[in-house]
């Protein structure tokens, strides 16, 4: 037997579907942001003038 109609979920319709589809493309814009501002920050520590840094930093990691 169904359950009533009020507990089923709500069908999105064309304005629901906008909202998840624009809420799933904030989040991958945004993790593709942090990727980005992390990639840009390993390359400017590992290509600095501070190379003391670097290796000091490099002498901590294991192996």
């Amino acid at each position: 037997m169904d359950p009533p109609r009020s507990d089923r979920p709500a069908h999105p319709g064309a304005a629901g579907l906008k909202a998840v589809l624009r809420a799933y493309e904030r989040e991958r814009r945004r993790s593709a942001q942090r990727v980005a501002f992390g990639a840009r920050n390993l390359h400017r520590f590992v290509s600095t003038e501070r190379t003391w840094l670097r290796d000091s930093v490099a002498r901590l990691l294991p192996g």
